[in-house]
């Protein structure tokens, strides 16, 4: 009988090679079994490709997925069976020694430069998450680069995603005596970090796998964005054991566009710590402390992190679970706000037209709060700017809207305020167009987005004002392009009577 391991890749380099080193742990644990339809061919390795799949399958899609003693029975006992892994495998248990890999995952550059002791390499991650759209990969501090230039005395070396851009400018601003080598090919700066004796891993599985296979005397890892244990609790690449690391525990913060995310980290400074690793320890096993006793409140996280740094802090600390669990806690009794909704509302001139009025969209979506199309597009028209959501249409082309007004109206101006959420859940409303009819058969266009235009939770909502009053009894949102989903907090409509 025999178990077939087959991975579902995800991601890049370091991705992948966490996912066959995580398959490996299991073919030893397992006993009979063999990986299948994977390769990661920049170091020759190439696993068999089923031609035709056992009936028994079984699909693991998070760490509770696995039983390994069912496995070992499977195996022994069972019929041949095929475990479909579709997950990225990063917890440290999956991971034997890096010694063990040291064969399997050799040096393959030789003519890259080898930093030694007077050096640090700092792997800088900037091209591909500068826009903030990923939540849990947000840019590091360049404040935090200095305080470990200053503990170590080291010179730098900046590596990495070093293309211009505002961040990478005020870096290269703040070091202007720093080595900075540029991108190469991923192999080849692969090697980079590996043959250094200083590291500063990036928030990056292809920085984080590369230190850890290093001979490198000292790594040090910031415990940001999904390495921090509090923001991925599915996640745990904290080598605890490892005495090579140093632990840098971070406030919870997501990853925002650039020019945001540099005016945040202006009042993050200072309030990154070290910890020791049995701090870390804690972190990933025992957190939180404190228990839940009052009943979860839903809490824009992103926001409220942002917004109150010590309660980002209390949660990385291992305090609490999460910002609705600091909210209920503590966060009420101190006057914090859940949300920033009720603080960023606009007042066009021209009353409200819309409230409570009749409304439809084009889809209904699991997601959605009504049962019926009126029911859910009716809760962009009850009044309540402070929610996650009010309604949701399901994946489509072209997803729209619609408010009736019941009569004609000059409109004056359409206000709309996003989903709540993360940047990643904001930016499905990019782009947007508001169009208005008298009699729902012709449209006109009264606003569309421009490309670099945001509105949500750190902008406020999107305000579409009339030069001059439109006549109009609908007013449609909708979101152009192919599988789009439109999902919104509310939509005002201020104007008045003919």
């Amino acid at each position: 009988m025999t178990i077939y391991i087959s991975i579902r890749k995800w991601g890049r380099l370091g991705n992948h090679l966490i996912q066959y080193m995580g398959a490996l742990s299991l073919v030893e644990k397992i006993g009979d079994a063999k990986i299948c339809n994977f390769d990661i061919p920049e170091f020759g390795i190439y696993t068999e490709t089923l031609q035709q799949y056992p009936s028994e399958a079984i699909t693991i899609r998070q760490h509770e997925d696995i039983d390994l003693n069912f496995l070992c029975k499977m195996a022994t006992n069972g019929p041949d069976v095929i475990v479909n892994i579709d997950w990225h495998m990063q917890r440290m248990e999956y991971l034997r020694s890096p010694d063990y890999y040291a064969k399997q995952f050799p040096i393959l550059h030789d003519d890259v430069p080898s930093y030694s002791r007077e050096f640090i390499v700092i792997n800088v991650r900037a091209e591909d998450i500068r826009d903030g759209f990923a939540s849990w990969y947000p840019l590091m501090p360049i404040e935090f680069y200095r305080d470990i230039v200053a503990k170590t005395s080291c010179v730098p070396v900046f590596m990495g995603q070093l293309e211009d851009c505002e961040y990478v400018r005020a870096l290269r601003g703040a070091f202007p005596d720093a080595l900075f080598v540029e991108k190469s090919n991923a192999g080849r700066d692969f090697d980079l970090i590996r043959k250094a004796k200083n590291i500063v891993v990036s928030v990056s599985t292809f920085s984080w796998v590369a230190a850890w296979l290093s001979e490198a005397t000292n790594i040090y890892l910031p415990l940001n964005g999904w390495l921090n244990p509090a923001h991925m609790r599915h996640t745990d690449l904290v080598p605890d054991n490892d005495m090579r690391y140093r632990f840098f525990l971070f406030p919870m913060n997501f990853a925002m566009p650039e020019k945001k995310a540099l005016l945040l980290h202006n009042k993050m400074e200072g309030m990154w710590r070290e910890i020791s690793p049995s701090h870390a320890r804690f972190l990933r096993t025992t957190s939180p402390i404190l228990p839940r006793l009052r009943p979860s409140c839903w809490v824009n996280e992103r926001w409220y992190f942002h917004n109150y740094l010590d309660a980002a802090m209390d949660v990385s600390l291992g305090l609490y679970e999460d910002a609705a669990h600091h909210y209920a806690d503590v966060g009420r009794l101190r006057g914090y706000s859940a949300t920033p909704r009720l603080k960023r509302q606009i007042s066009p001139r021209q009353p409200l037209v819309s409230k409570k009025k009749k409304a439809w969209q084009s889809t209904l979506s699991a997601w959605s709060l009504g049962k019926t199309i009126a029911s859910d597009a009716s809760g962009a028209v009850d009044g309540h700017i402070d929610k996650e959501y009010g309604f949701h249409t399901a994946k489509e082309i072209n997803p729209w809207w619609v408010v009736d007004l019941g009569e004609k109206f000059r409109i004056s101006a359409v206000v709309i305020y996003n989903r709540n959420g993360s940047s990643e859940i904001e930016a499905r409303a990019f782009p947007l167009s508001v169009e208005y009819s008298i009699d729902s058969e012709l449209w006109t266009v009264l606003y569309e987005t421009d490309p670099d235009e945001q509105f949500g939770t750190d902008d406020g909502p999107l305000c579409c004002r009339c030069r001059s009053p439109v006549v109009a009894r609908f007013v449609r949102v909708v979101a152009p392009g192919e599988n789009r989903i439109l999902h919104l907090a509310q939509v005002e409509v201020h104007g008045e009577r003919i």
